[in-house]
């Protein structure tokens, strides 16, 4: 009855936007942190392949 349409969730949903605006103030930041991600993203993929061939040699597994 007192429920006036309102979502179960909306009190936490609003709470997660604050948090996202705090940390991403705006666009410049959203792009710099999605840009560091990626960056971070690769470099991890380097040291997985350079860890790997040092294990297993530069011809095991090419294909």
């Amino acid at each position: 009855m007192g429920d006036r349409g309102r979502r179960s969730d909306g009190g936490a949903r609003a709470a997660g936007r604050r948090v996202l605006v705090r940390l991403l103030r705006d666009r410049r930041q959203a792009v710099r942190v999605l840009l560091g991600v990626v960056a971070a993203g690769i470099v991890l993929g380097a040291v997985l392949v350079g860890a790997r061939e040092a294990v297993l040699g530069p011809d095991a597994g090419g294909g």
